[in-house]
């Protein structure tokens, strides 16, 4: 009976094999940091902590890096080429285009101010996760922004969106980590399951209740014959796709999973990016110390609210934004699938079905195109004009092309103005004193980041904070 059923195990393995020849040809092409294993392939990369496969998915792009751009991954029975390389999304874009989003930045500001209240208790006490608050504040501003409803999760956060946003994304993450779970039958069945439907009723239920009151809000107007109101009026962006419905056939489901898109994309990605921007400035205080020279350069001494013609000017902190983004893109692996045989720029032929993994993180540091200080943190590169001229496309921490983030405006707006009003109020601080023997030239280590659907800092983005003159 033993023999019978490895026989059989060795009849499917050589089947499987076989249909998957082509692809086979294409692995011993390119080649693998990492052995293969029969039937699971690398499966067992991601058979450990999230910080571990993280860095498994590091080494590849490593690898790729060394390779001429390309590594490969078995994931059981996908296969994947590392490379560091529609109707429904045009409307996206052009709802989170500069003009719509230019008109929330007094939300953003409002929230920053809120955000820097809350902290203000924290002030000269021991190290906090900057990136609990910074999080309630993303929730906050995409509640309003995205909703029209007030969240209010900076003065609570046990608000349950909040936590069920979060809930989702560290779900998703732990049934991209356990591999079985990828069998759909075994999923349903599980008590992960379960808690994501109840955690997706809870955004389900803001979702409807923001749909209604637009709805609501439109029959006002129809009956009382009042005009729809003009440009120059704060609305969300949920209203702005509910005008949409009747002209473009747009359903209450498209609606649900648009906005409910938009959430999770604006509320985690943006809080990572800024709590590493943030992380980083506490670990380099002569960064932060120019990023606050431009701050007082454009404010002075005044308390005023951040306003949107301010925001061009801070082009140092943008500037750092991106650095720390290059560095630890929220989202460090992209996955395409091929449609059809294609060959690359480099001659390779890749069959149709080919699953790419495309390492943001890998292209971000290729010191083919950022020098030999591509692991260094230093923001003067995106102003000393010392980029190629092809930096616009190896960027790639938003993405790329048509399908690159169409949400880099509301992203970009809403960390300047966050992480801008948190240092003209507080200097931040790394959290544990640092050995004054070592200099002050940034962190004896890189940051340690936790898989997931977004990546997050092992430890929560940790920092200290005091107040600046005496504010």
């Amino acid at each position: 009976m033993l023999l019978f059923i490895l026989l059989l195990l060795l009849s499917c393995h050589v089947l499987w094999l076989w249909r998957n020849r082509r692809f086979f040809n294409l692995y011993r092409k390119v080649g693998s940091r990492f052995p293969f294993v029969p039937f699971m392939g690398h499966g067992y990369l991601y058979l450990t902590n999230g910080e571990k496969v993280l860095n498994n998915l590091f080494k590849i792009g490593d690898h790729a890096i060394s390779n001429g751009g390309m590594s490969t991954t078995w994931l059981l029975h996908r296969f994947y080429l590392m490379a560091i390389w529609r109707p429904r999304r045009k409307i996206v874009s052009a709802l989170l285009s500069h003009k719509n989003v230019s008109k929330f930045e007094p939300v953003f500001a409002k929230n920053s101010e809120v955000l820097v209240e809350q902290l203000r208790p924290l002030i000269g006490k021991e190290a906090f996760s900057i990136w609990e608050h910074l999080n309630a504040y993303t929730v906050d501003i995409t509640g309003s922004t995205i909703f029209g409803i007030d969240v209010n999760s900076q003065t609570n956060l046990m608000e349950p969106l909040r936590l069920a946003i979060n809930g989702i994304m560290e779900l998703a993450a732990e049934v991209l980590l356990q591999i079985w779970y990828h069998v759909e039958f075994l999923l349903k069945r599980s008590s992960i399951y379960k808690q994501l439907l109840e955690y997706d009723h809870v955004v389900k239920c803001y979702v409807d209740k923001a749909l209604k009151k637009h709805t609501d809000a439109a029959s006002r107007r129809i009956k009382n014959d009042i005009e729809v109101p003009d440009d120059d009026h704060q609305i969300s962006l949920l209203h702005l796709f509910a005008q949409l419905k009747e002209q473009r056939g747009i359903d209450h489901t498209t609606l649900y999973d648009e906005s409910l898109g938009l959430l999770m994309a604006a509320s985690d990605t943006t809080a990572v990016g800024a709590s590493t921007a943030a992380a980083m400035l506490a670990h380099w205080p002569d960064v932060q110390e120019k990023a606050y020279q431009e701050l007082y350069e454009v404010f002075g001494d005044t308390d005023r609210h951040m306003t949107i013609e301010d925001l061009p000017r801070l082009k140092y902190m943008e500037a750092v934004i991106k650095e720390a983004l290059r560095l630890y893109p929220p989202a460090p692996h992209v996955t395409r699938k091929a449609l059809e045989d294609i060959v690359l720029p480099s001659g390779l032929s890749v069959p149709k079905g080919t699953n790419f993994l495309i390492s943001a993180y890998a292209l971000n540091r290729n010191p083919k195109y950022w020098g030999p200080d591509a692991d260094e943190f230093r923001p003067e590169r995106f102003l000393d004009g010392s980029l190629p001229d092809q930096s616009l496309t190896i960027y790639f921490s938003f993405s790329y092309g048509p399908r690159g983030c169409p949400g880099i405006q509301f992203a970009m707006m809403s960390m300047k103005t966050s992480l801008g009003t948190l240092l003209r109020r507080y200097r931040l601080l790394p959290a544990t004193v640092p050995n004054t023997s070592r200099g002050s030239a940034g962190p004896t280590a890189p940051l340690r980041f936790l898989f997931g659907v977004v990546v997050k800092e092992a430890d929560n983005f940790p920092v200290r904070i005091e107040a600046r003159h005496g504010k």
